[in-house]
């Protein structure tokens, strides 16, 4: 999508059909992405989870231990190994 020359609205609402295409129902068959209801916007399914805080937390842990020259050190910390392994993914959310 590009800010200067924006999606019509008939092609943000196909993008947004497939996106919910894509990503699916909830446990209890409801869409993790709901058409938006009343003019509140859209709102995931409370199912979907971020781990947003916990990446807010680890920076912010490994920003306040950093010293030049000390590295990335911080990444081992979260798996307690200390030795700054790089985090992985663990999956991937599109196929």
């Amino acid at each position: 999508m590009d800010p200067i020359s924006p999606w019509s609205t008939r092609t943000l609402h196909s993008r947004l059909s497939e996106l919910r295409n894509v990503i699916g129902l909830a446990d209890d068959e409801a869409p993790l992405l709901p058409r938006p209801k009343n003019g509140v916007g859209y709102v995931f399914h409370p199912a979907v989870t971020s781990d947003w805080l916990q990446f807010q937390q680890a920076a912010a842990a490994g920003l306040a231990g950093w010293r030049p020259g000390t590295g990335s050190r911080w990444l081992g910390e979260l798996d307690g190994t200390g030795e700054g392994k790089a985090l992985r993914r663990p999956y991937s959310a599109v196929g």
